[in-house]
């Protein structure tokens, strides 16, 4: 990621202490898991149940608050290499972008939440290639009032 200046590390470092606060009390894990499904399942596998965006995040609870408030909220600073954004532009004027699923010799296939893998022909293609940022969009938890995000991490503390 690109270098911060000293107000966006201070505002990041805000966001953290909001989020690590919400992230420590107790939530309701029930109500965590339904938060879980409808955004973080659509892209993300646990005990075999969910999207294949992402990895799978059993076991994730086990890495501590710290960690994945990190993987959340600054899903860009340390990526597995697996999970870089990847964008297709075709010669008809087409943009996707997503992951990476798969790729040979006469075409590469790019995988999105909630539809089909989309696989585009080489010939048809203007360009193809990995582009910054990883398949996680930052900004998740700013979009949940706070007690989901309360109950979101109740869920994720469990997953161990």
């Amino acid at each position: 990621p690109p270098v911060q200046t000293p107000e966006q590390a201070k505002a990041l470092d805000m966001k953290f202490a909001r989020f690590r606060v919400l992230a420590e009390k107790d939530g309701d894990r029930a109500g965590g898991q339904q938060v879980f499904t409808a955004t973080c399942g659509v892209c993300h596998t646990v005990k075999g149940v969910g999207g294949k965006i992402g990895p799978v995040l059993d076991g994730a609870g086990a890495s501590g608050v710290e960690a994945l408030l990190r993987n959340v909220i600054t899903p860009d600073a340390a990526m597995e290499a697996g999970y870089r954004r990847f964008r297709v532009e075709t010669k008809d004027g087409e943009v996707v972008e997503g992951l990476l699923a798969a790729q040979d010799a006469g075409s590469v296939t790019v995988r999105q939440p909630g539809i089909e893998d989309q696989r585009f022909a080489r010939a048809g293609l203007k360009r193809a290639g990995f582009i910054k940022g990883s398949v996680m969009p930052g900004g998740l938890l700013d979009a949940l009032r706070p007690e989901q995000v309360s109950d979101l991490f109740a869920y994720l503390k469990t997953l161990k």
